[in-house]
C-alpha cells in the first residue's frame, strides 16, 4: 500500500495521511514524548546522525517509514537511509541519515 501525504499542520509541523485518522504517525521531540518513551509507550525513536536530542518517536509501522521517506523527499532529500537497532527491549532506534546530515569524516568530493 502506497502512502500519500494530505497536509501539513502549520502549528505542529505534523503530517497528515490521507485516509487516516486525525492522529500524528509521527510524534515530534517534546518533553512529554521523551516521559512516553521512557515509560515504553512509543516503539521506535527516531534520531539524526551528530545530535543528541531525539528527532522523534513512532510505531514502527510501514506507513511510518513511508512517511519518514515523503518528508525527506519534500525537504530535498532524496536518498534518506533509516538505519534501524533494535534494543533488548524490542523497541527499535531509528538513525535518519541523508547526504546532508551524514558522517563529517566521509570523503567530500570536490
Amino acid at each position: 500500500m502506497e502512502t500519500y501525504i494530505q497536509s501539513r499542520d502549520a502549528e505542529s509541523g505534523v503530517f497528515r495521511v490521507a485516509g487516516a485518522l486525525d492522529v500524528p504517525m509521527i510524534h515530534p521531540y517534546s518533553d512529554d514524548g521523551l516521559r512516553k518513551w521512557n515509560r515504553g509507550e512509543y516503539q521506535v525513536q527516531l534520531q539524526v546522525p551528530r545530535s543528541d536530542r531525539p528527532y522523534g518517536w513512532c510505531d514502527g509501522t510501514d506507513e511510518d517509514e513511508a512517511e519518514l521517506r515523503a518528508r525527506s523527499e519534500q525537504e530535498g532529500e532524496a536518498a534518506l537511509d533509516i538505519q534501524k537497532r533494535l534494543l533488548r527491549t524490542g523497541r527499535q532506534i531509528w538513525t535518519l541519515a541523508t547526504a546532508s546530515n551524514g558522517d563529517d569524516d566521509a570523503p567530500v568530493d570536490e
